[in-house]
């Protein structure tokens, strides 16, 4: 900050840095920049969420993705969007997912038992999902994606 003096008035300079959210690329990436803007501690951060602070370590470098109910406590913590810290299993899962399954199935004309053995798991398991009993896992995410990439 600068101050001059000038025919009897105070004059102020300010600068600001202002940083671009554009170069970040991934949901880690965007992670770290918020924990870094509020001035927290990768250690004070885990406290937050109730993990280690490795695994936020983990989560911004990429190692590893976000969870769910990470990304939406990161989003009250940091009071943006969760969106910010959504891959593709996490979008999924957020859209509802008992939608997106039913709409896909209905697309190649399946039943349920039809849509679940094409997609390599049980029919009982599929039939929750679709229900909203139970929620796939990442893994069992990526099984349906392979089988079905428009999901």
């Amino acid at each position: 900050m600068l101050y001059e003096y000038k025919h009897s008035k105070m004059l102020m300079h300010l600068r600001f840095t202002f940083e671009s959210l554009n170069t970040l690329n991934s949901p880690g990436e965007y992670m770290r920049y918020y924990r870094q803007l509020r001035k927290l501690t990768t250690r004070q951060l885990a406290e937050k969420l109730n993990i280690v602070p490795a695994t936020v370590l983990g989560y911004e470098q990429g190692r590893f993705p976000i969870p769910y109910e990470i990304a939406k406590s990161l989003a009250d913590i940091f009071e943006v969007s969760a969106d910010l810290f959504f891959d593709d299993y996490c979008i999924f899962i957020g859209m509802p997912y008992q939608e997106q399954l039913r709409t896909v199935r209905k697309l190649h004309n399946l039943n349920q038992t039809d849509f679940a053995v094409k997609a390599g798991i049980s029919p009982s398991i599929y039939s929750k999902w679709e229900s909203g009993n139970r929620r796939p896992s990442r893994k069992m995410y990526q099984h349906l994606k392979a089988a079905f990439p428009e999901i």
